[in-house]
């Protein structure tokens, strides 16, 4: 029998690694806009938080720019609303 790999991932709001699936990821689309991936499946770069308090987190602390290396389309509280209303519907 073969030992099945562990997808872990790392939270940008609190840095603690965890499970992929256990986190949720956020991917920016070509016209620079982040959205929540929830399958998983959109490419290109993607980050990933572990609940609505780290989201806030790296959104106050201007993460996302520096991970998806580009400003995203909406900005400021556009941004925040934006996510945090979607996010809260997942979980």
């Amino acid at each position: 029998m073969g030992c099945k790999k562990l997808s872990l991932r790392t939270c940008i709001g609190c840095s603690t690694v965890r499970k992929k699936e256990n986190l949720l990821r956020l991917s920016m689309r070509p016209d620079n806009q982040v959205v929540i991936d929830k399958k998983g499946d959109l490419g290109g770069r993607g980050a990933y938080v572990c609940n609505l308090s780290c989201l806030k987190t790296a959104l106050q602390e201007n993460k996302l720019i520096r991970i998806f290396r580009r400003k995203s389309h909406l900005q400021g509280q556009e941004v925040k609303t934006d996510l945090l209303q979607k996010a809260l519907k997942k979980h």
